[in-house]
């Protein structure tokens, strides 16, 4: 008899709330060289007590993720990641799970573009060409930044999880965190190498979004992520795993 319903697996606080902060680091919420808010508020933020915040803390200082530093200006700082580092490598399976990770994108991001075409406020895009407009200034930046990749990151989230937002459903940006995030989990740092054509594709979604074509939207965004996908490939050698 096969299985219709899967197990429950047990996680605790500790590590919901260490894989909370990965994602938002992942996400570029909080950048290289950044504090995270003090331990009593970053605790009432997560829902959790000071002292699981410290467990969770404890394995991504470990892991290279995080520092606690002393003085003044001292606290959690987000450390600078070197090319995947954080996931000892790219492995074939790793590559895999990308292009699982772009065909879930390509549905859930598809829709949400094109109902953003039809739901957008002038606020909402507003945010959308701010981000737009982060990207393209890093992008096309000569001089030599180590954060530059980082910032372009941020700005890259921002505008995808803000077409879900303009889409008004919340259960939609949820799901494009998660893709995001799911992805940089999997292969690390490894698409975080800026080129100039890092923003390609991005002012196409934006510009059917602010048309209100919807169906044009969602072409432009699958066309993106199809982009997405052909970088994903080129950037990352498979290794046996």
């Amino acid at each position: 008899m096969s299985e219709r319903i899967s197990p429950i697996t047990y996680r605790s606080s500790y590590a919901l709330a260490a894989e909370q902060i990965r994602r938002a680091i992942d996400l570029g919420t909080y950048l290289p060289g950044e504090r995270l808010p003090p331990s009593r508020e970053f605790a009432y933020q997560l829902g959790i007590s000071v002292a699981t915040l410290r467990e969770a803390v404890r394995g991504l200082i470990e892991a290279g993720l995080l520092e606690m530093r002393r003085g003044p200006k001292g606290g959690l700082v987000v450390l600078e990641q070197p090319r995947d580092s954080r996931r000892g490598g790219v492995t074939k399976a790793a590559l895999e799970e990308v292009e699982k990770v772009i065909e879930l994108r390509k549905a859930v991001e598809g829709e949400a573009a094109r109902l953003a075409a039809e739901r957008r406020t002038e606020k909402d895009l507003k945010r959308l060409q701010t981000a737009y407009e982060s990207m393209e200034a890093e992008s096309e930046a000569e001089e030599a930044d180590p954060l530059r990749p980082a910032r372009f990151n941020r700005a890259d989230s921002e505008f995808h999880v803000g077409i879900a937002k303009a889409a008004g459903n919340e259960l939609l940006a949820t799901a494009v965190e998660d893709a995001r995030a799911q992805m940089f989990t999997a292969i690390g740092l490894s698409l975080h190498t800026l080129t100039s054509k890092a923003n390609k594709g991005h002012d196409a979604i934006l510009r059917e979004i602010r048309r209100g074509r919807p169906e044009a939207a969602a072409k432009a965004m699958r066309r993106h992520l199809d982009l997405t996908r052909e970088d994903a490939r080129r950037a990352v050698s498979p290794r046996r795993g």
